[in-house]
């Protein structure tokens, strides 16, 4: 395919190429973040949604274990007790400040 030029038909000029290019890179500058913005926003969405997932899950695991009782630090507690030969009373391992003495 051949293509004949006449005398009024001319090609872009090297300014206009520039001023096109200069714009185009204008313009990717402003979208770049706005995309990286909610890809990052997106991405925190979906761990937020793992962790609930996981939470829900394992609250089903452990509601199906003890058939529904929930167990807490208050409802049962450690009994243990340690016996040592020396002191280790907080009154005489603790230094008592003198820049602010309690009243």
């Amino acid at each position: 395919m051949k293509f004949i030029f006449t005398n009024n038909q001319r090609g872009f000029t090297l300014i206009e190429l520039l001023a096109v290019t200069a714009i185009i890179g204008i313009l990717a500058a402003i979208v770049v973040p706005a995309v990286s913005g909610i890809r990052e926003a997106s991405t925190e969405a979906g761990v937020k949604e793992g962790a609930f997932s996981v939470s829900s899950a394992s609250g089903d695991f452990f509601a199906a274990q003890t058939a529904g009782e929930l167990i807490t630090p208050s409802t049962q507690a450690i009994n243990a007790t340690i016996k040592s030969d020396t002191d280790t009373s907080a009154a005489s391992t603790q230094k008592k400040s003198t820049r602010w003495p309690e009243k």
